[in-house]
């Protein structure tokens, strides 16, 4: 059974057919047509960004409470194992990107240990 799919953007009507095996057509040129890889790697800094207001916000006010280094340390191992992957899969937004956010959140993790064990 063949399904299609009508896709409008601003200046081109595309139609893009699949089977129920997941394939498709002209997917390659949809991503070119949109400017797919632009978009992606966008959204990847904005990614890296994310956490830096929190970590400004920890180096002015020197404050840690309420902040939980669980959950720090939860999206530390998932931007790290995601990095990796970026890495095996030769995905390079993945790998610059996450790997980029790893380390900001590791500079903020060992920002908010430090913190909380050295009275300043």
């Amino acid at each position: 059974m063949i399904y299609y799919y009508q896709i409008e953007l601003e200046h081109f009507k595309y139609t893009i057919t699949s089977n129920r095996k997941g394939d498709s057509v002209a997917r390659e040129e949809l991503a070119k047509r949109i400017h797919w890889s632009f978009i992606i790697w966008l959204f990847g800094f904005i990614n890296v960004g994310a956490m830096l207001p929190q970590l400004v916000q920890i180096v002015q006010n020197h404050k840690t409470e309420g902040l939980s280094l669980m959950m720090f340390a939860t999206y530390f191992v998932v931007q790290v194992a995601f990095a990796l992957d970026g890495y095996f899969r030769r995905n390079n937004v993945f790998m610059v990107c996450l790997g980029l956010s790893a380390l900001i959140n590791a500079i903020t993790m060992s920002l908010v240990v430090y913190l909380r064990h050295v009275k300043i």
